[in-house]
């Protein structure tokens, strides 16, 4: 998604008339709660000796849009030391749900916690089971007071360091204008991402682009570094020779031979397939090149050719609505598994803007964005997918070639600051 794939933080309540169409009422009363749908709540408690006796479970709901906290209590069984029941959750998407089981003074005895989004139907809600634990297995007791998300093995603790593409243009900076970062700014970024990011992808070595991965190793952050490979001859052998000489430095774990170059038309495949021979001789580290999905399932030579495949998948640009959009991203994950099922498969690029055009059913917009990014997050971490998300800041160069949602796909603004719908799930 580099030049070819076409803050203020608002507190949404969502009101009955909104996506529902207005209803007129008396002034002063309330709208209804939106809508609900039944989520069944599957527990089990690992008994603890000389732990006192469960009393009660319940469960605890609260997210977007739910005012307050939502409270129900489960039936327990203490012959099996679990307990179930089926809750009515207001329909949305990030539901906390806490479940706590307490004694017959109210202490809490066991805890634990997930995030999960509530469909209405015809949609049928997968059933929430979880595992509790003692609060004190990491704290103790006596600490109770902090924050008990640490103690939880289980608990919903946000996205986690994730994998993220990274260009590092700020406002007025264009690789088409020959206007780059200095070596300070790319300095800030890294330092202010460092507890965000384990890993991040580029695009080119010219200029001051080649210490990014020098200075992202720096930081304990690790890099899959990339040469830009266009149609001038002479600019691509510098691009190989700087990145072949930070995969001999050890500043990256993995490469990437241009981005995109077969779907631009820039050059042949028997010519960039030769230039990721070229580097392949030289370096130790697994080189690839980055192309849309359909580009590697038409051109197994190019797989052949290639340590792994650095895949593009975007179900934005296909059209795709957000609420479908993960089962795209899996399904296409499963096709490539299928056609090259020895082959290492990196996600090398896969996000959603929080601004610009609609495509098709594809609404960017923030809370769009939340959504995906978290999906595809889990879901690559429960599934051992390496994947990394299309953008770490937005880029406004990239307006002239993608039109306005080039300049939207960051999970930070172009100023720096964290979008507000992803804080939500990065802490």
């Amino acid at each position: 998604m580099h030049g070819t794939y076409r803050g203020i933080y608002v507190m949404v309540i969502i009101l009955w008339a909104v996506g529902c169409g207005r209803h007129d009422k008396p002034a002063g009363e309330p709208y209804p709660p939106p809508p609900t749908s039944p989520v069944t709540i599957r527990v089990s408690l690992p008994p603890r000796q000389g732990m006192p006796t469960v009393a009660r479970v319940v469960v605890k709901v609260s997210g977007p849009e739910i005012v307050g906290t939502l409270q129900w209590e489960l039936a327990y069984n203490p012959q099996t030391n679990t307990a179930s029941g089926t809750i009515n959750v207001p329909n949305g998407i990030d539901r906390l749900f806490v479940v706590e089981a307490l004694d017959a003074e109210g202490n809490v005895l066991y805890v634990g916690s997930t995030v999960a989004d509530v469909e209405p139907p015809p949609t049928q809600n997968p059933p929430i089971t979880l595992e509790l634990w003692p609060p004190e297995d990491k704290f103790g007791w006596g600490l109770i007071q902090l924050d008990m998300s640490q103690a939880i093995p289980n608990a919903y603790l946000g996205i986690g360091r994730i994998r993220v593409c990274y260009g590092p243009f700020r406002d007025g900076q264009s690789p088409h204008t020959g206007i780059y970062p200095s070596e300070q700014q790319i300095q800030e970024d890294l330092s202010l991402v460092q507890p965000f990011v384990q890993a991040i992808r580029t695009y080119g070595t010219a200029r001051i682009l080649k210490e990014i991965p020098r200075i992202a190793k720096e930081r304990g952050i690790a890099c899959l570094a990339g040469a830009w490979i266009s149609r001038n001859t002479a600019d691509n052998q510098s691009e190989i020779q700087n990145l072949i000489a930070i995969a001999q430095a050890g500043q990256a774990q993995k490469i990437a031979v241009g981005n995109e170059v077969l779907l631009r038309g820039d050059l042949a495949k028997e010519e960039l397939i030769a230039l990721i021979q070229q580097v392949k001789q030289a370096v130790s580290v697994p080189v690839s090149t980055g192309e849309i999905y359909p580009t590697w399932l038409a051109n197994p030579d190019l797989a052949d050719a290639c340590d792994y495949l650095l895949v593009h998948i975007h179900p934005y640009q296909e059209g795709i609505p957000v609420e479908e959009s993960l089962e795209r991203v899996e399904s296409i994950y499963r096709q490539l598994r299928a056609a090259y099922p020895n082959k290492p498969i990196v996600i090398g690029e896969v996000g959603w803007p929080s601004d610009g055009q609609t495509e098709g059913q594809a609404v960017p917009n923030p809370v769009n964005q939340r959504r995906f990014v978290r999906q595809v997050v889990e879901w690559a971490k429960a599934n051992g997918v390496e994947v990394y998300i299309f953008e770490l800041f937005d880029e406004k160069w990239k307006i002239a070639d993608e039109g306005p949602v080039g300049a939207h796909w960051g999970l930070f603004f172009s100023d720096r600051t964290m979008k507000p719908q992803i804080q939500k799930i990065w802490f």
